[in-house]
């Protein structure tokens, strides 16, 4: 398998095989500089910038990124983020969309317990419903966040190591003391 048919694998695993996600997976595979011009404010990227910075050689594992956010599978949360932000761009993802969870009460999460800490403790709620809490790891100070079946994790992995730059990272499960 190609690096283009491993990043199709995983972001049907991530996508959960929405179709409208997946299309425009492919168009900005095969023309990213036309797709992040259509969908520039949405995708909130400054295009001259991103033409300095990838060239003709685009990365697979931001535009995966970039259209898991664009299409609510993916939320980008900053290092410095609020808890509360946190909790409610996950709350925003399609497969958040009907579990049962107390978002409340992880919102109310203690500002000084560490990212990694309150990260578990999203996880652990997540567990409950089969799902886990991955990071989508670009190298950079913040969060790429998503959720995926836990049925999925071991396939996910295997085809995100195939991508070049791409790092998924599965966020233990344990509880905030």
């Amino acid at each position: 398998m190609t690096a283009k048919d491993n990043l199709k694998s995983f972001a049907d695993l991530l996508f959960c095989n929405d179709s409208a996600a997946i299309l425009d997976l492919r168009a900005a595979v095969e023309n990213w500089e036309e797709f992040y011009r259509a969908n520039e404010d949405a995708l909130n990227v400054d295009l001259d910038w991103q033409k300095k910075v990838w060239g003709d050689n685009p990365r697979l594992w931001e535009i995966v990124i970039d259209i898991g956010h664009l299409h609510h599978y993916l939320f980008e949360a900053d290092w410095r983020e609020e808890y509360q932000d946190i909790v409610d761009g996950l709350q925003e993802l399609k497969p958040c969309s009907e579990l049962e969870i107390d978002w409340n009460l992880l919102a109310e999460t203690d500002p000084e317990i560490p990212i990694n800490d309150f990260m578990q403790s999203i996880a652990t709620a997540l567990a409950a419903h089969g799902t886990t809490l991955v990071i989508l790891d670009k190298a950079s100070d913040s969060y790429p966040l998503a959720i995926l079946n836990d049925a999925v994790v071991s396939d996910a992995e295997e085809f995100a190591r195939q991508i070049e730059d791409a790092r998924l990272v599965i966020v233990s499960r344990t509880e905030i003391n």
